[in-house]
């Protein structure tokens, strides 16, 4: 009795340990659950504070990057303007951009001058025709009038008798008569310019070549002044007729045109012009 007792007591010490371990399980069982819903409550928690913050560091995210570009894009702006500029000052050196600008200026200031000489000429023409119409109007009233004196000079003479007048005899008619005349001596004084120029503009520039005498002494054109120019490694300037014809009008050169392109030749050799102290050619 006593051993069944015992194993009794045992057998119940088992089922009491079997009950609490089934508690315990029971136990940890539902604080598992309970962290697993918290668990879930946190993620879902962190989901949303996500979804909250996340369009705040895509904007802060997209204001950085479009900075960092911009000030990029301005940086290399800024270069290729600096190379831009730096090459514009290169052709300006290369092409001699400041004398071209003074060459238009020139130009534009001899095209008023010549629109107002024309626009004189254009005047004086027309006084001229209005002249003319009326010196051809006078003549043809003078001729009418004339006809009308030979008609009236025509009736009188038929109607009024001639009178005869009684030529007196005189000395004989001279078988020969002489005239002396005296023919007055012309004195013509020639004042030329003197050519005390430089090179540093383009009437020097031509007095140069015409120094030099690489014009020769047949006729030449502005292309044959433009290859001497080349020889000083000078520059085409469209202004050389002008010049020419001021060198024309200082008596240095004489001037025709062959069709419509105007050549000229020396009329001064460039010996003539120094023996008379007309040209000076300075070195330095």
């Amino acid at each position: 009795m006593a051993e069944v007792a015992e194993r009794l007591s045992k057998l119940e010490k088992y089922v009491e340990q079997q009950k609490s371990w089934k508690e315990r399980y029971e136990e940890e069982k539902r604080k598992r659950q309970e962290l697993e819903k918290q668990l879930v409550d946190i993620r879902t928690q962190v989901r949303e504070e996500l979804k909250k913050q996340f369009p705040d560091i895509r904007t802060q995210v997209y204001n950085e990057v479009r900075e960092e570009v911009e000030k990029r894009i301005e940086e290399e702006r800024q270069k290729a303007f600096r190379e831009a500029m730096e090459k514009v000052e290169e052709i300006k050196k290369q092409w001699n951009v400041e004398e071209l600008q003074k060459t238009i200026m020139a130009l534009k200031d001899d095209k008023a001058r010549l629109e107002k000489l024309k626009e004189s000429w254009e005047k004086d023409h027309k006084e001229l025709l209005s002249q003319l119409a009326t010196a051809q109007e006078t003549i043809r009233s003078l001729k009418s009038d004339q006809q009308d004196f030979e008609g009236l000079k025509s009736a009188l003479a038929k109607i009024l008798p001639a009178p005869r007048v009684e030529i007196p005899a005189g000395p004989p008619a001279p078988s020969e008569i002489s005239v002396t005349t005296e023919q007055p001596a012309i004195s013509v004084r020639v004042e030329r310019k003197p050519l005390s120029l430089t090179d540093k503009d383009l009437n020097g520039k031509i007095a140069v070549v015409y120094s030099e005498g690489v014009l020769g002494e047949g006729w030449f054109s502005v292309s044959d002044v433009v290859k001497a120019f080349h020889r000083h490694a000078w520059k085409r300037d469209p202004r050389i007729s002008t010049a020419l014809d001021e060198f024309t009008q200082w008596g240095y050169l004489e001037k025709k045109y062959a069709g419509r392109k105007p050549i000229y030749r020396l009329r001064l050799k460039p010996e003539e012009a120094k023996a008379k102290g007309l040209l000076k050619v300075k070195e330095k």
